[in-house]
């Protein structure tokens, strides 16, 4: 069972924990595709050097998300943020392209065992009925920290040069490690332990429920777009000679906006229809898409990301609070899981399929097809009656398909 803990607690420890992680994220987010290209990356490669991250931690999500249901998690999460901070310091000796891919694939691999886990702990400590006001706040604190390292990394490398960023990863990764160690109370555990039927039978189950798998798909599509907005965004400014700290306002735009509308659309989330504020957000991200080819200027650009953000911002909470009610008959380890490897998967095709086009000169640019594909999914969330009941009782063996 799930031992009895303080919930504010624990999402002020994940909160700042998260923030910390992210900022190292989001900090060497300006820099990393320009770095690339001086290393001889190509467009494709380029699209591989920002794809290994989410492709690691895709593959490595699959067993954090079961461990999370087994094992202690604070163990998983010091674990995790102890590779993020030893492979955030091999960037300062890298010298090809390559080595780049190398390194963002054990960063990957460390941050299967950072978000996923603290969403299944989240899932499991929240108060019922909260878990929009919950899940917004965490990942308010994930978006702030998302969105302020671009802005960080503008200002660093116009001053001090290209690799202070890098050590500002390394000093917030190390900073998150040690809120998680000092701070994260032990033997927080999933309500559902014991599984007779299997791992790849779980996860067979959560794929084949309709309301997981239409959050799922709406993780993928609002991640394909902002994965593409990350890598193509900077190559877009810096052709029309914006400077670092103008591409850092405009990717910090993108998840400051989502962060600072987090908390109020969670609120909405626990007080009306989750699939409505999925359908809203999912449309004004998808619009913001379509527009964002015939934005020319900084000014421009600075409010289209804005406009993505927000929307984004609108829908996550319901989708994290729809995924984790569900999710409880499951496991929520395996449920948020997959959950951020829906996520992961987005940010892999984004980046590939923006420098696919950039090489092949498909397209100006991925933006129009990605919408596309965006509204196309927002679509699944229409009908109100499909979403009226999310709760599923917790069976013994881990799995739902009595309840089904």
């Amino acid at each position: 069972m799930v031992e009895k803990v303080d919930g504010g607690r624990i999402l002020m420890v994940l909160s700042f924990s998260l923030f910390c992680c992210m900022m190292g994220v989001g900090v060497i987010s300006p820099v990393l595709p320009l770095y690339a290209v001086k290393l001889g990356a190509s467009g494709t490669l380029l699209g591989l050097i920002f794809s290994a991250f989410s492709v690691s931690r895709m593959g490595c999500t699959l067993f954090s998300g079961s461990l999370a249901d087994r094992f202690n998690r604070k163990k998983l999460m010091v674990f995790g943020l102890s590779i993020y901070t030893i492979s955030s310091l091999a960037y300062l000796f890298v010298d090809s392209a390559w080595h780049m891919v190398a390194i963002r694939f054990f960063n990957g691999m460390g941050s299967a065992f950072v978000v996923p886990v603290a969403m299944s702990i989240g899932s499991d400590v929240v108060t019922p009925g909260e878990e929009g006001h919950f899940f917004g706040s965490l990942q308010m604190a994930l978006f702030s920290g998302i969105g302020a390292g671009p802005l960080v990394s503008g200002l660093l490398t116009d001053w001090l040069g290209v690799q202070a960023p890098f050590l500002v990863m390394t000093a917030m990764t190390m900073v998150a490690l040690l809120g998680i160690f000092l701070f994260l109370p032990s033997g927080i555990r999933s309500s559902v332990v014991d599984i007779e039927e299997g791992e790849m039978a779980a996860y067979r189950f959560l794929l084949s429920d309709g309301i997981l798998l239409r959050v799922y798909a709406f993780q993928f599509a609002t991640a394909l777009g902002r994965g593409a907005m990350l890598m193509f965004v900077p190559l877009l400014a810096t052709e029309m000679g914006m400077s670092f700290m103008e591409i850092g306002a405009i990717l910090s735009a993108v998840s400051i906006s989502t962060a600072l509308c987090q908390k109020t659309s969670g609120e909405l989330a626990d007080r009306y229809p989750k699939n409505r504020l999925v359908l809203i957000g999912g449309a004004a991200s998808a619009l913001t898409m379509f527009a964002l080819p015939h934005l020319g200027s900084f000014p421009l650009l600075l409010m289209g990301g804005l406009a993505f953000g927000l929307g984004s911002g609108m829908g996550s909470p319901s989708a994290a609070s729809m995924a984790s009610i569900r999710g409880k008959g499951f496991g929520s380890g395996r449920t948020m899981g997959l959950y951020n490897i829906s996520f992961g998967l987005g940010m892999i095709l984004g980046p590939l399929l923006a420098g696919y086009l950039r090489d092949m000169a498909v397209l100006s640019s991925p933006f129009v097809p990605i919408g596309c594909v965006l509204l196309a999914v927002t679509y699944l969330f229409l009908r109100d009656s499909e979403f009226v009941s999310l709760e599923i009782k917790p069976c013994g063996d881990g799995l739902c398909s009595r309840n089904r």
